[in-house]
């Protein structure tokens, strides 16, 4: 059952300059049956006592993992690639979704693989959710990029959260099938 769900800042009338407070609050669960999450004073915490992901509005987001969070491997691999999806796993808290997003990018889960296909701006999409450094020059750019791979899946993992379109969207429902989560 899908129920209500609100975003915005809070300022109170009271302050003369803005104290922005990001305000997330979902009325329910969502239609996957996750905790809601609300935020208050800048902080962001989900409603399960047991879980906890927080970060300050206007600074840099840390990803720190979900505790209890389901925990995801792919079927049929071996460690080669078993270990980047347990860390994808555990930096999305299980999101299986954003498992089959980056199985649809980068099936061989190989952090420095490069496109096959060059794209329209001239240049071949790299890592593990295939990123255009034209686009994404700050994270491509990175010393961390090719050699840190938690880096690079927290990098995707932001640019997933936040929006960014990716390609393999339209092929998840092919790719979930290849996942297992507890």
């Amino acid at each position: 059952m899908r129920k209500g769900f609100s975003i915005g800042f809070s300022n109170s009338r009271t302050e003369k300059p803005r104290n922005d407070k990001l305000i997330i609050s979902q009325h329910g669960t969502s239609t996957n049956n996750q905790p809601a999450v609300s935020t208050n004073n800048g902080k962001r915490t989900d409603d399960t006592p047991s879980s906890q992901f927080e970060y300050n509005v206007g600074e840099e987001q840390k990803i720190s993992p979900l505790r209890n969070a389901k925990s995801c491997t792919k079927i049929g691999v071996g460690e080669d690639q078993q270990q980047y999806v347990r860390l994808a796993s555990e930096i999305s808290g299980g999101d299986i979704k954003f498992l089959a997003l980056l199985e649809a990018e980068n099936a061989l889960w190989k952090i420095d693989r490069k496109s096959t296909k060059i794209a329209k701006n001239g240049v071949r999409d790299i890592g593990f959710c295939q990123i255009n450094p034209n686009y994404h020059p700050k994270i491509t750019n990175n010393k961390r990029f090719l050699t840190d791979a938690k880096w690079q899946l927290e990098q995707c993992w932001k640019l997933y959260k936040g929006g960014t379109k990716f390609y393999g969207k339209k092929n998840v429902h092919k790719t979930i099938k290849n996942f297992n989560c507890k």
